[in-house]
């Protein structure tokens, strides 16, 4: 068979899989096409988990392509569930955007009791406030996500997407979904996500731990009308929690149908939660090809793995938890980024030579130099030099040394230097007690010293402290004569 004669996928198709986690009990993919303003689910596959997850990548991608036929693949993207990832909403202040990064890496780690080098972290600004701007965060510990990324690297997937985002962009692509500030409820059989979207795109999640199986109007054996009072206690106190920053104007329940969830509705709308379905428009969506040898299963089953495939397709800047983890192309053994540890040999190589030759060419200069030079001249020159080094800010160590003098329960929201002024923060507490605690930590470290907490406010009704503090770095914030 020619070249000619092979059939390549065009690059408005993807293949979709849900990666694996601990506890999944269902294996799910499909292959999704864009045709015009439609999307054709070409194939579908669910299998009961085996813990074989690479094994049923396989099959369902032979299963897409009739027998004997070769070519380009579309390419294969995993959808990453929401276990050990937490989405939270932020404010930062109205600074440069240089700046705004280390900001929100700071507020993250005091959000989370984790310590920078076991978190992974995605942002993206999603709005403005009166004092500054509105940011997204997604953040989970590294070392439960690196079970998606050897999954990824198995089955040599493009990228790793948040399934919680690929609902998202599918209520907004195919069930009437809307920019307004809306809550969409993706009902799972075990669990239920509640969903804070804005603009079209994900700005919190919240899991509740009742699903299909506990709530009446949701499956034929749900009856327990506890398991409904508890749903309905949690889901008012998430969508409480959403309204914290701002109204929310409408709550969803994906469906599949007007009729599917109407009990579940009823049920909400009876305890005070105005709540409608947003149904999927098969219009759009079409299963227009043949089930896999496990296929079964309504469209709902495949919210995630769908969602996923129109993030790729569709494009829109998602949150980007992997990027750091997960390189596609790169080997699954070994270093996480071979690469650029062989580069780096090779430069570090390159390096050795150059300084070599640099420095036999620099002593033999600096004889030169000192048998024409007066001895004095260049001790001056030397103790110049120390002056202005002395003068240069670390402002990564400085950095540093704020986060790990801050205990838990502190919250910096602006830093400001300037050359020959002291170094300012400021930020909350919740405690006056836990506010000293941060003042001495910071005393005790190497290179800072005048801590001085000016003006603390104690607001009774938030239960938090907010204050300003001062100190000096080194010789960098004093004032020293010119040199």
């Amino acid at each position: 068979m020619s070249d000619t004669d092979k059939k390549h996928y065009s690059s408005d198709a993807v293949f979709a899989f849900a990666g694996p986690v601990a506890g999944q009990e269902v294996f799910r993919g499909v292959e999704l096409k864009r045709s015009g303003g439609r999307f054709q689910v070409g194939c579908k596959r669910q299998k009961a988990s085996d813990g074989n997850w690479s094994s049923f990548v396989k099959s369902t991608l032979s299963a897409s392509r009739p027998s004997g036929e070769t070519g380009e693949m579309a390419p294969v993207v995993v959808s990453s569930g929401s276990a050990g990832i937490g989405f939270y909403r932020i404010e930062i202040p109205p600074v440069e955007e240089s700046e705004v990064a280390g900001i929100v890496r700071m507020q993250a780690e005091s959000l989370l009791p984790l310590p920078a080098d076991e978190m992974e972290l995605a942002w993206r600004v999603s709005g403005a406030s009166a004092d500054g701007r509105i940011c997204t965060i997604a953040a989970g510990r590294t070392t439960q996500l690196r079970g998606t990324v050897v999954a990824a690297k198995g089955c040599k997937a493009s990228r790793i997407v948040l399934a919680c985002e690929g609902v998202v962009r599918l209520w907004r692509e195919l069930a009437g979904g809307s920019d307004d500030r809306s809550v969409i409820i993706h009902v799972r059989a075990n669990d239920t996500w509640v969903l804070l979207a804005q603009d079209g795109r994900l700005c919190r999640a919240v899991v509740l731990d009742v699903g299909a199986n506990d709530l009446p109007g949701c499956s034929d054996g749900a009856s327990d009308s506890g398991d409904a009072e508890l749903f309905v206690y949690d889901l008012r106190s998430t969508l409480e929690l959403f309204g914290g920053d701002g109204a929310v104007s409408d709550v969803f329940v994906l469906s599949d149908s007007q009729q599917r969830y109407s009990g579940l509705i009823s049920y909400l709308s009876d305890s005070g939660i105005n709540t409608e379905s947003a149904v999927i428009d098969a219009d759009r969506l079409v299963l227009s090809g043949l089930d896999g040898d496990d296929g079964n299963g309504g469209i709902l089953d495949y919210v995630e793995v769908l969602g996923a495939g129109l993030l790729v397709l569709e494009g829109g800047g998602e949150l980007d938890l992997f990027g750091d983890m997960y390189r596609p192309g790169e080997s699954s053994a070994g270093s996480d980024r071979p690469g650029l540890f062989k580069f780096g040999c090779a430069a570090a190589v390159i390096m050795l030579i150059l300084c070599l030759v640099v420095f036999k060419a620099a002593d033999k200069a600096g004889l030169a130099r000192l048998e024409s030079t007066d001895l004095s001249v260049l001790i001056a020159q030397q103790e110049t030099r120390e002056q202005i080094a002395a003068q240069r800010p670390d402002i990564l160590d400085m950095l540093n040394k704020l986060i790990e003098s801050g205990p838990d329960g502190v919250l910096l929201d602006s830093f400001r230097f300037k050359k020959s002024q002291a170094v300012t923060v400021s930020g909350t507490a919740k405690s006056l007690e836990i506010l000293y605690a941060f003042e001495k930590a910071l005393m005790g470290k190497s290179g800072i010293s005048d801590v001085t907490i000016q003006n603390p406010v104690v607001d009774e009704k938030k239960k938090a402290v907010t204050f300003r503090m001062t100190f000096h770095y080194m010789n960098f914030t004093k004032k020293t004569r010119n040199i």
